[in-house]
């Protein structure tokens, strides 16, 4: 099986420390898990003890029309009556080990990946130590990129949140999920 794996990995400082997290809803897509997306995450949260902001965060989209619990305590938007998602985002070491968990072959890819990403951030830090000046120019290149692209990223964002708003989408994610092709760079 030589499946591409592009699960995004991004990156927060949380008390002054640089952390890695995934979305726990990839990370299923992924590994191809035959359970509902909820009862997998709160099963797997509950059965191995994951703590809360801790191994993971919680997150919910922001709706500009305000969201309400229905009897049945499910998040909907007042003015659609849509299901507003939870976002799950784990940790990269609780990444790997729901990867682990699932004890298939995919599960093991994944938990991989995640150590290759990891390394690969480590070696960017150990460089960025051994030489600040390289990471000052890549640092400098950015920000004049950013302000050469500023106004087409602006169009860019204004032209997304209308398409967004046109078509009732929950979020960023859900549109730009149903409109691009999957792509990666990293093989397995």
């Amino acid at each position: 099986m030589n499946e591409i794996i592009n699960i995004k990995v991004i990156q927060k400082s949380i008390d002054n420390e640089k952390k890695r997290f995934v979305n726990a809803r990839e990370l299923h897509k992924w590994l191809k898990v035959g359970k509902f997306f909820a009862n997998w995450i709160k099963d797997r949260i509950e059965k191995y003890d994951f703590v809360e902001n801790l191994d993971y965060f919680i997150t919910v989209a922001n709706f500009g029309n305000g969201a309400r619990k229905r009897a049945d305590g499910i998040l909907v938007d007042k003015k659609t009556g849509k299901v507003i998602s939870i976002e799950y985002i784990l940790t990269i070491d609780m990444a790997k080990e729901v990867a682990m968990l699932e004890n298939n072959e995919l599960g093991k890819k994944v938990r991989k990946y995640f150590i290759r990403t990891e390394e690969r951030f480590k070696q960017v830090m150990r460089a960025a130590l051994e030489n600040p000046k390289f990471i000052n120019q890549l640092s400098k290149d950015f920000k004049e990129t950013r302000e050469e692209t500023k106004d087409y990223r602006k169009d860019f964002t204004d032209s997304i949140k209308k398409c967004v708003s046109a078509k009732h989408y929950g979020t960023y994610t859900d549109m730009l999920y149903e409109f691009l092709p999957s792509t990666s760079a990293y093989n397995q």
